[in-house]
């Protein structure tokens, strides 16, 4: 058949075939990292100490992590931690994929003061098409390997977190991957000044360690949340 047998429907089909591919395309390419939008978000922000950090708008703070209690477990390394996302590839044979992250409030220490930064209540339900805290870990706090690494009283409840079971296959054949935000892990955080609030219900921290002023997410500005690799 040659180019002028075509019909006209074919044509039209043909047209919104390619139309749909430059779309495609151009939305790809304005989709950028979890780790991009956070670099993008605190470069934009102004650095200030927490003694500094203005009453209104967001601002920048660079400092140490401190928890408070009871912090997180991380579910395959067993380390405390502020904040954990943990990935597994390969269940059942498959290129699925299967996240879970979970954070709580954690003190920012700077030469000037601390700072209480409200990760748990800006944590949403994934789908909620919500964005409370943007976090980005670097990689030398993740670790990875494959489930046939990790003790089975580990990985059996790691894989209850993510609503899993054992797989069927070669544990050697399922990955993992496991970022922790960690204590004294050098960490900026972009956010709001959300004025005199405590820590959430159940959690406290050591005697003269309350924090000088509290960051949180807003309806206008998520908790961004970046940690550096390790000095």
């Amino acid at each position: 058949m040659t180019a002028g047998t075509y019909s006209r429907a074919t044509w039209i089909g043909l047209g919104l075939m390619a139309a749909g591919v430059i779309v495609t395309l151009l939305f790809a390419s304005q989709v950028r990292s979890r780790a991009e939008q956070v670099a993008d978000a605190l470069a934009l922000a102004p650095l200030v100490t927490v003694a500094e950090f203005p009453a209104e708008g967001a601002a920048r703070v660079e400092g140490r992590v401190q928890l408070v209690e009871p912090s997180l477990i991380a579910p395959l390394s067993g380390q405390r931690c502020a904040y954990y996302e943990l990935a597994l590839e390969g269940l059942g044979g498959e290129a699925r994929k299967r996240r879970r992250a979970q954070g709580m409030d954690f003190l920012l220490t700077d030469a000037s003061g601390t700072a209480l930064v409200r990760l748990e209540s800006a944590m949403v339900a994934p789908g909620s098409g919500m964005i409370g805290a943007l976090v980005a870990i670097d990689e030398a706090h993740c670790r990875q390997g494959t489930l046939a690494e990790i003790a089975a009283e580990k990985r059996d409840a790691a894989l209850r977190l993510l609503g899993e079971r054992a797989p069927d296959g070669e544990l050697g054949e399922v990955r993992y991957r496991e970022c922790v935000l960690a204590p004294d892990a050098n960490v900026a955080v972009a956010a709001a000044r959300a004025g005199i609030q405590g820590l959430a219900p159940g959690h406290a921290v050591a005697p003269g360690r309350a924090g000088r002023v509290t960051l949180a997410a807003t309806p206008r500005q998520p908790l961004y949340i970046a940690s550096a690799g390790r000095q």
